[in-house]
Parts: C-alpha cells; sequence; structure tokens
C-alpha cells in the first residue's frame, strides 16, 4: 500500500520534506524537520478506522458486487460487524464515490436509456406499459435538453428480442482495470 500511497515516496504534508522515519508498531511515519506525524490512512476514507483493511477491501468489493446494491443489514452479517459499523462503511464509500464523479465531469459518448418510475404490481401487467408506472426519460424528448445543452445525439435502435443479443454494444465493453485502479487511488490520495 505504501507504493500506491506514495508512488514517488513520501514526502511530509505539512513542509513537502522528504526525510522520515517509521515508528516500530505505531505505523507512523515523523517528519525529521517539522516532526508532523502521518500514516497510510491518514487524510483517506479509512481514517479514525478501528476496523482493520481488510475488511474494509472486503466491504467494498461485497458493495460494488451486486448491481441493485447491498443493504446494510447484508453487509453487517457478511462482515460480522455491527450495524452501526456497516453503515458508516457503506456512507464512507458511497460519499468518496459522489466526491469522484463530482471532480469529473461527463464526456465522450454518454449512453441514455428510457426509465420508468413505479413499483411491480402483483397480478398487473409487465414492462413499461403497466398501470402506475410513469416514464421520466422517455429515450425520445431527453435529447431536447441535450440539444440545448449545446451537445449532439445520435439515436442507436437496439431493437427487442433475441436478435438483439447479437448486436455489437456501442462504445467499450466491461470495465476497464486501469480505471477501477484510478478510482482506487482517488480513495487513498
Amino acid at each position: 500500500m505504501y507504493g500506491w500511497r506514495w508512488p514517488k515516496g513520501l514526502r511530509c504534508p505539512e513542509c513537502g520534506y522528504a526525510g522520515y522515519c517509521e515508528l516500530a508498531g505505531r505505523g507512523l511515519y515523523p517528519c525529521h524537520r517539522c516532526h508532523h506525524q502521518t500514516s497510510l490512512i491518514s487524510g483517506t476514507l479509512f481514517e479514525y478506522t478501528k476496523l482493520p483493511l481488510t475488511t474494509w477491501f472486503l466491504g467494498i468489493y461485497i458493495l460494488t458486487q451486486l448491481k441493485n446494491g447491498t443493504s446494510v443489514l447484508e453487509l453487517k452479517r457478511q462482515l460480522g460487524i455491527s450495524y452501526n459499523t456497516a453503515w458508516r462503511l457503506k456512507h464512507k464509500r458511497m460519499q468518496a464515490m459522489k466526491e469522484h464523479d463530482d471532480s469529473q465531469p461527463l464526456s465522450g459518448n454518454v449512453q441514455m436509456d428510457d426509465a420508468c418510475l413505479g413499483g411491480e404490481r402483483p397480478g398487473g401487467k409487465r414492462g413499461r406499459g403497466a398501470a402506475g408506472k410513469t416514464p421520466f426519460s422517455d429515450g425520445l424528448s431527453c435529447f431536447a435538453s441535450v440539444t440545448t445543452a449545446g451537445c449532439t445525439h445520435e439515436a442507436i435502435v437496439t431493437g427487442g428480442g433475441p436478435a438483439s443479443v447479437n448486436q455489437e454494444a456501442p462504445g467499450r465493453g466491461g470495465i476497464d482495470p486501469a480505471d477501477t485502479r484510478a478510482a482506487l487511488l482517488d480513495i487513498l490520495p
């Protein structure tokens, strides 16, 4: 982790001096010039935590694996920690992701899809035409806002049924491991 946190070597966050030593058993690095103490987790998402970093990393992994998210109660069960600790872990992670996303505006190809607001009703019609569903992005009128903002759009009609599965997906597919590493490095400044 030392190499991820300080790829060009440790410099004091207060005065910028490169001379330091490690306090045995405490994980602290005091500066030889100003005596400011820093650690691998100070100034990061993991600062002031009593949880082992392995628990944090496992919790982050669990939170990122399900499409619909993981509840705090499920996180508590899987990690064997208290509800309050699981809640804090989840919300610190969400805050870090929000700050990362806010710092980088959308660019390049941005794909939009239609969406409907409303839950399932037992015994009712399924899909977009179901009673109680309200479209808030119909896939067409939202493009007017894109054009108003000075951007261009290209409609990609994929259709439905078995033939749509064989179509080439626009843009890149999957998650780039370099993006994942960059996001982790943003969490560990």
